[in-house]
């Protein structure tokens, strides 16, 4: 008789479409609600045996398995997305890059870019300047932001023109009192602010 953690760390095979694959069981035992976990599980059919056969797709097997094991899953190149969609299904594993995101998961997410995990005035600020979702201020910082990063580029690429660098003092903007000098000095002005 194995003690839990033994009969977690015993060699299971799995037979998946002609292709034999071995792992530990506490590999198969990383993501809940899965086949394969439900399998490793007592009652389930790699619990008392060490060997099953999966009549599948063993291509699509081969990257559910690196799932486990690395926590990444990737579609194989030579897999269509209906066989692919078919097979993750008939597994009961949930594409991370398709799920949906959760408010705690969110955070964990903000937390990790360097959004300050106590709630405070550092936190205010860190919201305000990198999540424009997180208030009507911080929305309104985003959209001046981006409005003043335009008009900027704008005035760049103005200034850069044959008519406006022309320093010729008798040379007048077409349409204004202005002289090419004039509003070579405005739009240097406007792109510094």
């Amino acid at each position: 008789e194995f003690s839990d953690r033994e009969h977690m760390e015993r060699i299971v095979t799995i037979d998946c479409g002609g292709m034999v694959f071995r792992t530990i069981r506490n590999t198969l035992n990383k993501l809940p609600g899965t086949v394969l976990y439900n399998m490793v599980q007592k009652g389930g059919e790699l619990y008392e045996q060490s060997c099953v056969f999966l009549d599948r797709d063993n291509r699509c097997f081969a990257s559910i398995l690196n799932y486990y094991r690395t926590g990444t899953l990737s579609q194989p190149a030579n897999v269509d997305d209906s066989e692919w969609s078919a097979e993750l299904k008939f597994f009961k594993v949930v594409d991370p890059n398709f799920a949906f995101l959760t408010a705690s998961m969110v955070e964990k997410r903000k937390v990790f870019s360097g959004m300050p995990e106590d709630p405070g005035f550092r936190q205010k600020m860190w919201l305000l300047w990198e999540d424009p979702s997180s208030s009507r201020l911080a929305s309104i910082v985003m959209a001046t932001s981006v409005t003043i990063s335009i008009i900027a580029i704008v005035c760049f690429v103005v200034e850069t023109g044959p008519s406006i660098r022309n320093r010729d003092p008798e040379w007048k903007v077409p349409g204004t009192s202005l002289t090419g000098a004039d509003a070579q000095n405005i739009l240097t002005t406007i792109e510094s602010v």
